[in-house]
């Protein structure tokens, strides 16, 4: 007991306690977990109630709870089949039952016979969901209409200032540029993200801009897993801007692949500002009419890399990079383009 009381013997307790020591002791008793057992509960050696008087330790030892089997305990459990084995140590052991030999039937690994399959189920026709009904079909085309989204952010008159402010808003940097890429924005990105190390796609302007960052001291390599692994930015294009989420949607068969915009720790996209479209129905209705034409990965960016599934707790960087720059770039003055930039 004099060791329990050593180790909180910093607590103190106000003289207007309403606690008697007993209701003390009960309420805010302090469990200590000793070598031996029983548990031992105590008090603070310098516990003071009733008017600054000090009281002695007080301290009561609780007998541990005895262990009562459920009733069930002693009844034979019929749903597990177990096997036991005799041995000369006389101890029982477990011995699962054994797996079945080959594979399972339904996975036989054929292509042709799981397609074949398939097809048969298909043959009359997608079974319709009763509960989710489709849209009804519009007699004079072959594929049934599917609702059109609305986005009350959209400013079709200004598709720049929108999309600069959704991606602002989803944690990126949006940059308007007219012409090309300004010197100072290059200076300013290769020291705010210690950019030394850069790794370019194969789109044009990503390349362009690139060799621009090459002039100026910084080493640049074609996108490729070692290098895009050590670069500390990644450099690419985008085929489109979607101005309603702040996303830009990168195309594997334009861009060579992921690498550059998922590796490295910071991502530089350059768009051109006539590629800029409003929703993103506009970039993924039109896939369906070439199917054959579709690229092995059409990615949506939209802000930093985040991942809130573990606990509910928003962590940037934990599947990407953790800064985004979007640099817009519209035409020169007396260039036509699909966009006209923000005032």
């Amino acid at each position: 007991m004099s060791d329990v009381s050593t180790a909180v013997r910093t607590w103190r307790v106000s003289a207007c306690s309403p606690y008697p020591a007993d209701r003390y002791l009960r309420r805010h008793a302090i469990e200590t977990t000793a070598t031996e057992e029983p548990r031992t509960w105590s008090v603070p050696a310098t516990c003071r109630v009733d008017g600054w008087r000090a009281q002695t330790p007080v301290a009561r030892r609780i007998l541990p709870r005895p262990v009562v089997p459920p009733p069930w305990a002693d009844e034979p459990d019929d749903t597990v089949e177990t096997e036991v084995v005799e041995t000369d140590d006389d101890v029982d052991y477990y011995e699962p039952p054994a797996p079945p030999a080959g594979p399972p039937e339904n996975e036989h690994g054929d292509r042709t016979r799981f397609l074949t399959l398939a097809r048969q189920g298909l043959a009359g026709g997608i079974p319709v969901n009763l509960v989710h009904p489709p849209p009804r079909r519009d007699p004079s085309s072959d594929r049934p209409p599917a609702p059109e989204p609305t986005y009350a952010n959209v400013d079709p008159d200004d598709l720049l200032a929108t999309f600069t402010r959704s991606v602002e808003e989803a944690g990126g940097v949006c940059h308007h540029v007219v012409g090309q890429v300004p010197d100072i924005l290059l200076d300013q990105l290769v020291t705010e993200l210690d950019a030394w190390d850069v790794v370019v796609s194969q789109d044009p302007e990503a390349i362009a801009l690139g060799e621009r960052l090459a002039d100026r001291g910084v080493e640049v390599s074609p996108a490729g897993r070692a290098a895009a692994t050590e670069a500390a930015l990644g450099v690419t294009s985008a085929v489109a801007g979607i101005a309603a989420t702040g996303s830009v949607v990168i195309d594997s068969t334009r861009a060579g692949g992921r690498l550059s915009s998922v590796l490295p720790p910071a991502h530089v996209c350059v768009l051109p500002v006539e590629r800029l479209v409003a929703t993103p129905a506009e970039v993924l209705r039109p896939l369906g009419d070439d199917p054959a034409a579709l690229p092995s990965s059409l990615v949506l960016v939209t802000g930093p890399s985040r991942t809130g599934d573990i606990e509910q707790l928003l962590t940037i960087g934990a599947h990407g990079p953790t800064a985004l720059h979007v640099i817009v770039v519209s035409p020169p003055p007396g260039v036509g383009a699909g966009v006209a930039p923000s005032s």
